[in-house]
């Protein structure tokens, strides 16, 4: 989605953060402790990397999303992305907790 704004392209449902999650989800399902840790690596790498390499004028754009709102970077990024990351990071914290029990 953050990509997609960035480029003025249009956000169709397939940059819908739920539906993005869906699949995510699905593809990696039987995902190991190994595997999940390194594409966490690998893809948190890959999203600060377009972070960084956002201009002004891309950070100030804005879209109206699959449902109606509108977006900006900053919009996409504080509550898409870190609040996605912050859930996942709770599910982590439950999980490790779990097995400590």
């Amino acid at each position: 989605m953050i990509d997609a704004l960035a480029n003025g392209l249009p956000l169709t449902a397939q940059t819908d953060a739920e539906s993005f999650n869906a699949r995510q989800a699905e593809e990696h399902a039987n995902c190991t402790q190994i595997e999940a840790l390194d594409l966490l690596r690998r893809n948190g790498g890959h999203v600060a990397g377009m972070l960084r390499g956002l201009s002004d004028e891309q950070l100030e754009r804005t879209a109206i999303s699959p449902r109606g709102r509108t977006l900006t970077i900053e919009d996409a990024v504080e509550r898409g992305l870190v609040a996605h990351l912050s859930g996942h990071f709770e599910t982590v914290q439950e999980a490790l907790h779990g097995v400590a029990d």
